[in-house]
């Protein structure tokens, strides 16, 4: 075999073998969102926060949203209404400190498209501080939560 030939076959050979694996682009990103808080005489303060997320490439995992109370009781049960009129779930979860991660059941149902996720959560208001008495009335004090991936 002529020296040239074998050289640049080993060199083929180890250029096909020594590839990287390869990586698929994902994007997502928070497009908006619109949030209710209801409090009952009693102080406790029910919140419904849907957020509206466009995925151009995915699948879409997770959603962290930062910024929860740290005492709040969060519904396991998370709606999630498709651009297209589907209805997928999702389920939360509380993770370290003020920290809820919604996690979606069927990853590759969310290739791409605009989701809305429909996540509630409650807490004590007179407890945590959201609710404090301001002179005659009552003052709530209450910043929406962060979604860290968008």
């Amino acid at each position: 075999m002529y020296p040239r030939r074998a050289i640049a076959l080993a060199v083929a050979l180890c250029a096909l073998m020594a590839t990287a694996r390869a990586s698929a682009w994902q994007e997502a990103h928070q497009t908006g969102g619109d949030v209710e808080v209801h409090v009952d005489p009693a102080g406790v303060a029910s919140i419904r926060d849907v957020l509206r997320w466009r995925v151009v490439r995915g699948p879409l995992h997770w959603i962290d949203l930062a910024n929860v109370d740290a005492s709040a009781v969060v519904e396991p049960a998370v709606s999630v209404a498709g651009e297209d009129g589907h209805t997928l779930s999702a389920h939360a979860s509380r993770r370290e400190g003020n920290v809820i991660r919604v996690e979606v059941d069927d990853a590759h149902a969310f290739m791409r498209g605009t989701f809305a996720f429909d996540v509630r959560w409650s807490v004590d208001g007179l407890k945590s501080g959201l609710i404090v008495r301001d002179g005659a009335a009552w003052r709530l004090a209450w910043s929406s939560p962060l979604a860290t991936d968008g």
